[in-house]
C-alpha cells in the first residue's frame, strides 16, 4: 500500500498566471487552492474590465473560457468528468436559443424601424404568451441547470484523489518512497 505526502499549496501569484497560461487547457488536474485562487483572479479581472464599455463585453468570453477550463481541471482532480460543467453550458445555450426562438423577429425589427415601441414590445410579449410549453421546458431546464450548478460547486470543494486517475497524476499528493523492504 502506498503512502503519500502532501505538496505545498499553490499561491495566488502562480494561480493567477496559470489561469491565463492554461485558459484553453481542459486536460489535467489542479488543486483546490489553485482553483479558488483562479476563481478569485477571474472575478477581479471581470470586475475591472466590466467598467470598460466595449472591452468588457468582448473580454468576458475569454474569461468564461478560462473559468470553464479551470473547472474542468478541478473536476478531473476529484476523479469526475469535466462534462459536469459542459452539460451546464449546453443546457444554458439551449434555454437561450429556445427563448430567442419565441420572438417574432421580423415584426419586432419592423416595429423598431417604424419607431413603434408599443408594437415592438407587443411582438416580444406575444411570443412568450403564445408558447407556454416552451417556457415550461425552459423553466425545467433552468431548474436542472441550478441543480447541476450546486453539484459542481460541491465537487469543487472535495479533496484531491491521492492516486493517479485517468486525468493524470495528483498535483497534491506525491507517493513516498518505501523506507525499507522486508524479505
Amino acid at each position: 500500500m502506498s503512502e503519500f505526502k502532501e505538496t505545498p499549496q499553490v499561491e495566488f501569484e502562480e494561480s493567477a498566471k496559470n489561469v491565463f497560461k492554461k485558459m484553453i487547457q481542459f486536460n489535467g488536474r489542479i488543486r483546490r487552492s489553485e482553483y479558488w485562487w483562479g476563481v478569485l483572479t477571474l472575478f477581479l479581472v471581470s470586475m475591472a474590465i466590466g467598467f470598460i464599455p466595449i472591452i468588457g463585453l468582448v473580454g468576458i468570453f475569454p474569461l468564461a473560457l478560462a473559468g470553464c477550463s479551470l473547472t474542468f481541471r478541478r473536476l478531473h482532480d476529484t476523479g469526475r468528468s469535466g462534462w459536469w460543467i459542459g452539460s451546464r453550458i449546453i443546457i444554458e445555450c439551449l434555454v437561450f436559443v429556445l427563448l430567442l426562438s419565441l420572438i417574432d423577429w421580423p415584426t419586432f425589427f419592423n416595429a423598431l424601424a417604424a419607431d413603434d415601441e408599443h408594437a415592438a414590445s407587443r411582438a416580444l410579449v406575444d411570443g412568450f404568451k403564445n408558447n407556454s410549453g416552451i417556457l415550461i421546458l425552459c423553466g425545467v431546464l433552468s431548474l436542472v441547470d441550478i441543480a447541476l450548478n450546486v453539484i459542481v460547486f460541491i465537487f469543487t470543494l472535495l479533496d484531491s484523489h491521492p492516486e493517479t486517475n485517468k486525468y493524470g497524476d495528483s498535483p497534491k499528493y506525491v507517493p513516498t518512497e518505501p523506507t525499507g523492504s522486508v524479505l
